[in-house]
């Protein structure tokens, strides 16, 4: 993973994923990468179809549902997981418009909510007033901060405290006016360079099986596709992700 621009005042890097403008080659194989998703989201729902099918069987015991329950839930996360995938191999193509950076980014979507109360995790939230309109995709922002918000909470030990702040132009540094910056904060020990642009490795997880290590690299690939810089920082005692977004 390369870096451009890191901020000596700052100490944010700035991971940089490999060009996702439309190439003829990169075009050739995010056409594959959709037809072969396509493909296996098909084959998926025959697979969850079928299962849906078995269960209907009154011979079927607790234990034989319960192994199909598990085996549906798969087939679910694996088109989930292609669906992210296409996202980060950039196979759509962003919609910017004008938009109230607010309106986009809060309140927080309630599966949030509800990961952050399971781990007893304080989710605090900060808009400074009278925020100018940015440029961006509206569904692809929210994801980037649903991203952000996600792994940090993911990262955070039990009764955290994680912090989503969005500043206006000028407020993190006075001579910039062209941006509105937001940034998402999580306890954290120390890290290395090395393991800090580790996390935005597709694939990259050290949260279990049960995670697809897809979060950031999915962040990353949006805000690369809206011109918007996505920064991270570690202080020794937390993680900072510093998102810019630009001013209409």
């Amino acid at each position: 993973m390369k870096t451009i621009d890191t901020p000596t005042e700052t100490g944010f890097l700035f991971p940089a994923l490999p060009a996702l403008e439309p190439s003829p080659a990169a075009l050739h194989n995010q056409l594959l990468l959709r037809g072969l998703t396509h493909k296996l989201n098909n084959l998926l729902s025959v697979v969850k179809g079928n299962m849906g099918l078995l269960q209907m069987d009154d011979a079927l015991g607790p234990e034989g549902r319960n192994h199909i329950e598990e085996s549906k839930r798969a087939c679910d996360l694996m088109a989930g997981l292609g669906d992210r995938i296409r996202a980060c191999a950039g196979c759509s193509t962003p919609e910017i418009t004008p938009v109230a950076a607010e309106s986009v980014l809060l309140p927080l979507p309630n599966a949030l909510q509800r990961a952050a109360a399971s781990k007893g995790i304080e989710l605090q939230t900060h808009a400074a007033p009278a925020l100018p309109h940015v440029w961006a995709d509206p569904g692809s922002l929210r994801d980037i901060l649903s991203e952000l918000v996600a792994n940090a909470i993911e990262a955070s030990a039990d009764g955290s405290i994680v912090s989503i702040q969005i500043l206006a132009p000028g407020m993190w540094e006075p001579e910039q006016l062209s941006h509105v910056d937001v940034f998402v904060r999580n306890p954290s020990p120390a890290l290395s360079q090395k393991q800090i642009l580790a996390l935005f490795q597709p694939f990259h997880t050290s949260k279990g099986g049960n995670h697809s290590g897809t979060g950031l690299t999915l962040a990353l690939a949006l805000a690369t596709q809206m011109g918007m810089p996505l920064g991270i920082r570690n202080t020794g005692q937390s993680t900072d992700v510093w998102l810019r977004l630009p001013v209409v």
